[in-house]
């Protein structure tokens, strides 16, 4: 049973590093005339620095610490803070619209 907790441990870490780098880079140079007037980029990659302190969290419970479920818990509240702001950016959307 650890090993599949390890498994999605280091896959889940994987991808949502690499998803807060994404965002980070992608809302730090998606500054331009033709960027939504929302600035969902940047939302994305103010809540992506949030998600990197998560990741860094998960890190230490999982790697240091040996607590891979709290790693687990760790990164879904970074997932959990992206699909919040993209349920407030829909909600906005339609209601500009």
């Amino acid at each position: 049973m650890l090993i599949i907790v390890k498994l999605f441990y280091y896959c889940f870490l994987a991808a949502t590093t690499l998803l807060c780098g994404y965002y980070v880079m992608n809302g730090v140079t998606g500054f331009s005339a033709h960027n939504n007037p929302i600035y969902i980029k940047q939302w994305l990659a103010l809540v992506s620095i949030y998600g990197g302190w998560q990741v860094y969290k998960a890190y230490v419970a999982g790697e240091q610490q040996n607590h891979f479920v709290e790693g687990l818990v760790q990164l879904a509240y970074c997932w959990l803070a992206w699909a919040v702001l993209l349920v407030i950016y829909a909600f906005i959307t339609k209601l500009i619209k």
